[in-house]
């Protein structure tokens, strides 16, 4: 299965992090690697200019 992670310009950490998810998607996801070939995720700071954690969005 193939896990793409794409952030925007405002995330921080952007390659550990989105090793981070990814290692995290491919351990939830794997009792369907039979039957999903690809996942797209994006992740995106809706306030850039707030700090909070609750101002993330994950799209899948």
């Amino acid at each position: 299965m193939q896990i793409q992670i794409n952030t925007d310009k405002n995330v921080a950490g952007r390659e550990a992090f989105s090793d981070q998810v990814k290692d995290v998607h491919e351990h939830v996801l794997k009792r369907f690697s039979e039957h999903v070939t690809r996942v797209e995720v994006h992740i995106s700071d809706e306030n850039s200019d707030k700090s909070g954690i609750s101002d993330k969005r994950c799209l899948m």
